[in-house]
């Protein structure tokens, strides 16, 4: 069986020799390859601040909001059950007098 991570390994590395091949083969001069080349590693470096802002942090806003729900809901069922337990307690002490 193959690890769970094997295809994003291979598509990440796929992705980064594509990036130099695609860089190493263009009709550049030395100079300005190297420049482009130097350019794509920057944003490479800024791409995890990308990510983290545009994917990360609303995902976990999300989450915080989903959880603040949950535990209002659980706040409302306890309180229904407290309610239906003194309710069937009343009718316990009623109906065993």
């Amino acid at each position: 069986m193959a690890k769970k991570g094997s295809f994003f390994d291979g598509l990440f590395f796929g992705g980064i020799i594509g990036s130099v091949c695609g860089v190493l083969f263009t009709p550049l001069t030395g100079k300005e390859a190297r420049e482009k080349f130097a350019n794509k590693l920057t944003d490479l470096k800024n791409k995890p601040a990308e990510i983290k802002s545009e994917i990360i942090d609303p995902a976990l806003d999300a989450i915080e909001k989903g959880i603040s729900k949950i535990d209002i809901a659980l706040e409302e069922a306890r309180a229904a059950m407290d309610e239906k337990r003194k309710e069937l307690e009343k009718e316990e002490n009623l109906s065993g007098n």
